[in-house]
């Protein structure tokens, strides 16, 4: 049986190491979760509505240069934010 990790974002035990300050981190949440609700992907910016989580990400399209639109590739990056705005789903 595999363990689980103990923290986190943590497989080793260990506290993760944070590489962005939370004044930003704090400002791109927010701009992921405005791209949701205002962009593209603004069809599921609803989805977590009932359970006080957001969803934030970015969609795109592309992968075929030059084939028509219909032919493109579209995807979709995200965040699952908790009510306390902890990111736990990716």
């Amino acid at each position: 049986m595999t363990k689980g990790p103990s923290l986190a974002g943590s497989t080793d035990g260990k506290a993760p190491t944070r590489i962005v300050e939370e004044a930003i981190a704090r400002k791109l949440m927010a701009a992921a979760i405005d791209t949701v609700q205002r962009g593209s992907a603004a069809r599921i910016a609803g989805a977590l509505h009932d359970v006080g989580w957001a969803i934030g990400g970015k969609t795109g399209t592309g992968g075929r240069a030059g084939a028509p639109m219909d032919e493109q590739d579209g995807w979709f990056a995200g965040l699952v934010f908790d009510r306390q705005g902890k990111a736990r789903l990716a």
